[in-house]
């Protein structure tokens, strides 16, 4: 099973390193090695939890790399979240208010960035806060001369267009007209051949 043929990752605590002290979470350790699929017979990298049941993470046709850089999203996202869920517990317990999910903080070299349930040092003392990434698309859309940036530390991974396909951001950007858009990358599109799509942000869910 391993060998030439698996390994073994093990995913540090610390990882995402933005991610503040409180919301450190334990190491994580994944088995990835051949696998056949069983539908269509093809041949990839598998990768699968320690814990009982093992449960499959992530699953790649093209390479051990590209599975593991599929793990490393799925890890990023979960651990994003749970972060996201005791900062909101903590300021729950305190009393306070509760934060929005979407902010948009302005930084001077990239114009607004966007921070999506981040708990990154920068999302603090937003500019305007949000419900949804929908409701800051329309805010953003409405000064098309500023640069807009989605925030590395959150969720890259995200359902996009109405049929809310599953894709990976790749990159921020403005249309012609002015209007907040991404570019985005995912397993279906490169099954079509192709390399990447985009949208308008108004059309990604997070």
């Amino acid at each position: 099973m391993f060998g030439q043929d698996g390994d073994w990752i093990i995913i540090p605590s610390h990882w995402p390193a933005a991610l503040a002290d409180p919301s450190r979470m334990s190491a994580s350790t994944y088995a990835v090695y051949r696998s056949q699929d069983v539908h269509n017979g093809c041949w990839g990298w598998d990768v699968l939890g320690t814990e009982v049941p093992a449960v499959s993470v992530a699953w790649s046709p093209i390479s051990r790399d590209d599975a593991v850089t599929r793990t490393l999203e799925v890890v990023r996202s979960e651990r994003i979240r749970r972060a996201w869920e005791t900062e909101e517990q903590r300021v729950q317990a305190l009393g306070q208010a509760a934060t929005r999910p979407v902010r948009a903080c302005m930084n001077r070299e990239d114009g607004y960035v966007l921070h999506v349930r981040c708990v990154c040092g920068d999302a603090n003392g937003g500019k305007a806060e949000f419900d949804t990434v929908a409701d800051a698309a329309r805010w953003l859309d409405d000064q098309p001369g500023t640069p807009w940036n989605w925030c590395p530390l959150g969720p890259r991974t995200v359902h996009v267009g109405y049929d809310r396909q599953t894709g990976t951001i790749t990159r921020s950007l403005r249309l012609p007209s002015g209007m907040a858009a991404v570019e985005w990358t995912s397993p279906v599109l490169q099954y079509r051949g192709v390399t990447w799509g985009s949208a308008l942000l108004g059309q990604v869910t997070a």
